[in-house]
């Protein structure tokens, strides 16, 4: 209901994400803006949900079927990028993602013109979603505190990584868990410890090289390398692109 009540198609999608834990959460979700558009980006808390289609075309195609919904435009993305490997040859697969699909990427992601951001939502009302996004905030505190441990490493991940210290030991100790028994948790959620830093350090760089004033040994330094050449390296490895030719 947020959601619904909110002013643009922007507010009402940061509603969603901001209380996704309420919901269902099924990872993190980041703006890359430009001028003329804004991307949403998906990062899942596990790789391996990245290769089920259905799940990958539930929470993407959902964004393109809902944002149609609370504006009441048939608003149509610039581009889309899955992480599956199979297109649909059908209709209703392009009525939603439109033309310009890529597949087998490195994160799925889709990309609105800005215009459409600044949509109005069909049932907008300001003084009901002040009143509700306070009582979200209360019910997501709630769930806050039943997070999955996936979650609370990454929260810790996120922390310590300025610091140096995100190592699964310094992690671990946070979690108040040996290190065997944290990765063996972890397991048992379809993760693990390297999957999660990773999944935050690319998270972060993306953050990161939308501020010109850092170059890339300022953001490797902040994601816990030691060289800028090993997150030069580690980016590639998760966009298929260096850090220079991504911007």
């Amino acid at each position: 209901m947020a959601a619904i009540t909110a002013p643009t198609m922007y507010h009402s999608w940061c509603a969603v994400i901001r209380y996704r834990h309420i919901i269902m959460n099924t990872g993190n979700t980041h703006f890359v803006e430009t001028n003329d558009t804004i991307v949403m980006r998906w990062y899942p808390l596990s790789r391996s949900i990245t290769d089920s289609k259905y799940l990958v075309d539930a929470v993407v195609g959902g964004w393109i079927v809902n944002s149609r919904r609370l504006t009441g435009v048939e608003v149509c993305p610039v581009n889309v990028s899955l992480t599956h490997s199979e297109i649909e040859d059908s209709e209703r697969f392009r009525s939603v993602y439109g033309d310009n699909v890529k597949i087998k990427q490195q994160y799925n992601s889709i990309e609105f013109k800005r215009e459409d951001w600044n949509l109005p939502i069909r049932y907008a009302d300001k003084k009901l979603h002040h009143l509700l996004c306070g009582q979200a905030e209360k019910d997501a505190s709630i769930f806050k505190s039943k997070l999955s441990l996936a979650e609370v490493v990454e929260h810790h991940i996120k922390q310590q990584l300025p610091l140096g210290g995100a190592s699964i030991q310094s992690i671990a100790s946070l979690t108040h868990l040996s290190p065997r028994t944290l990765q063996r948790q972890l397991s048992k959620e379809g993760t693990g410890f390297k999957e999660l830093l990773d999944n935050v350090r690319h998270e972060l760089a993306l953050d990161y090289l939308q501020d010109k004033s850092l170059s890339s040994l300022d953001i490797a330094l902040r994601l816990g390398y030691n060289q800028a050449s090993s997150f030069c390296s580690a980016f590639k490895v998760w966009t298929g692109v260096t850090p220079s030719e991504y911007l």
